[in-house]
């Protein structure tokens, strides 16, 4: 499931929950500097929690630089702002 909360400034926080029938925990998983929800590893760290009955909650910070488009570096302006 995809969702979309605004942050204290009004700026999207996107992000993803994914769960198994009947997790046994929520894991949340945050990129780091320069990385975002769909970025290398983190898509198969989500599914592998998933696999071991875990539901995952992943998300891109509101000036992680990652706009719309979910899979790009295309807000430099949020970016650079936030850094």
């Amino acid at each position: 499931m995809q969702f979309t909360i605004d942050s204290d400034e009004g700026l999207p926080i996107r992000g993803n929950l994914d769960a198994p029938p009947n997790p046994r925990a929520l894991a949340v998983v945050v990129h780091g500097f320069k990385g975002y929800k769909d970025w290398g590893f983190f898509p198969w760290v989500a599914e592998t929690l998933c696999d071991h009955h875990l539901a995952v909650c992943r998300f891109n910070m509101s000036r992680s630089g990652v706009g719309e488009s979910l899979d790009a570096f295309d807000r430099l302006d949020l970016f650079r702002d936030d850094t």
